[in-house]
């Protein structure tokens, strides 16, 4: 179906954008006047990253239970969030850190929040596209 391209672009861009900030070895910074400020940043990258994550589950798998949803985002969140940081100990000027990956954990758990809503959206765009092509 061509309306799955919607569902998946979302997640591949923000795949590519976290992965393209991890590779850099002077991440441009956002300075919030604050200690930890950058968790913070981890934290909101990472909430727009489950969001998207939410969107291509229920976008593409029919029938895909809420609860399952929930275990699959936290998981793949969690061991992307870890391979992303394991990636930044390899950039020259870049470290891993644990409480990166606990801000990232953080957001993606924080993301669940818009499953509900997320969920009526999904369903009216796939409801548009069936009526559209009647």
């Amino acid at each position: 179906m061509k309306h799955k391209i919607i569902f998946i672009l979302p997640a591949a861009i923000g795949t590519l954008l976290i992965l393209f900030f991890s590779h850099q070895s002077r991440p441009p910074f956002i300075d919030l006047g604050f200690e930890w400020n950058d968790k913070l940043l981890h934290m909101l990258a990472y909430f727009v990253y489950g969001s998207s994550l939410i969107f291509f589950l229920l976008g593409n798998f029919e029938n895909i239970r809420i609860k399952n949803a929930i275990i699959y985002i936290l998981l793949f969140g969690a061991v992307f969030g870890v391979t992303d940081e394991i990636h930044q100990s390899l950039i020259p000027g870049r470290d891993a850190e644990i409480f990166d990956w606990l801000a990232d954990c953080i957001g993606i758990s924080l993301s669940l929040s818009l499953l509900s809503p997320l969920n009526k959206f999904v369903s009216k765009i796939k409801f548009s596209f069936i009526h559209s092509s009647n």
